[in-house]
């Protein structure tokens, strides 16, 4: 009997971390933080990329960070960035020290402990340079279909069964915060391909909407499906067409977007 406990013992005791409580998921800051400060036009100017400014290039990162019990970023690092090699990321880390937030968030919760992505985000460079070749953010092209004498799609409708239509870009009013899309890009997982999402512009939402694409997967329809709501399209097209009432198209680049969001947030939110 003696030796039986003791083998008990024994194994128990190896079995200890195993058996231990699962330590809690860390927290998220999302909404409700308050900054004290962040880096100003001096700061941007100071830390911007030498060759990208010779090269007018813009740019962008995200820089993933602890938050200290003053509200200061900890152990940050920068997975993701465009241009690839440009040294968005670099200049991310030596903002770090100028984002700085209130101990508590607005409803009073301490941020000591949580974890805080932050996008830094260049566009058209110091000298007007062109949007980064990468976008982190879904959605990013996009356009509307506008009926035309001249157009060359057909785009029937319900009074007009030989209507033409073209294409002219929009540029989105709102879209998608980092905060939304994330925990919903994440729970795809591994995704590939391009998708298009096509909606109908209606008083400033996307409604009635559809996803498609050749290797477009259950879970990333879900998620484009229930990012559409985030997405506010534009009065007028580029072309100065109103967009109200026409279908709008826009691209979700989903090899591209589970390689940055796995990347930040090591395949899983937390």
């Amino acid at each position: 009997m003696t030796v039986r406990l003791l083998a008990l013992a024994a194994s128990l005791a190896v079995a200890g971390p195993a058996l231990a409580d699962p330590a809690p998921p860390v927290r998220e800051l999302t909404e409700g933080v308050v900054w004290k400060s962040k880096p100003g036009q001096m700061d941007l100017d100071r830390y911007y990329p030498e060759e990208a400014r010779r090269k007018a290039l813009s740019g962008w990162a995200l820089m993933r960070c602890r938050v200290s019990a003053k509200g200061e970023m900890e152990a940050c690092r920068a997975p993701a960035s465009s241009p690839e090699g440009a040294h968005f990321d670099d200049m991310a880390l030596k903002l770090a020290p100028k984002f700085r937030m209130e101990p508590t968030t607005a409803d009073g919760q301490p941020v000591g402990g949580a974890m805080i992505t932050i996008p830094i985000t260049l566009v058209g460079g110091p000298d007007g340079g062109k949007p980064p070749p990468v976008s982190y953010q879904p959605g990013r092209a996009a356009a509307a279909l506008i009926p035309a004498k001249t157009g060359s799609i057909p785009c029937p409708a319900a009074d007009a069964p030989d209507q033409q239509c073209h294409l002219q870009a929009i540029t989105w009013e709102d879209r998608p915060a980092l905060t939304v899309a994330a925990p919903l890009i994440l729970a795809v997982g591994p995704a590939e391909g391009m998708a298009n999402l096509e909606c109908t512009a209606r008083a400033g939402q996307l409604v009635d909407c559809e996803a498609s694409g050749p290797a477009l997967t259950p879970a990333a329809r879900e998620a484009m499906l229930a990012l559409a709501p985030a997405f506010k399209p534009p009065k007028r097209a580029a072309g100065g067409a109103s967009t109200e009432g026409q279908r709008i198209f826009t691209v979700f680049d989903w090899t591209t977007l589970s390689r940055i969001y796995g990347a930040v947030y090591g395949g899983k939110a937390r």
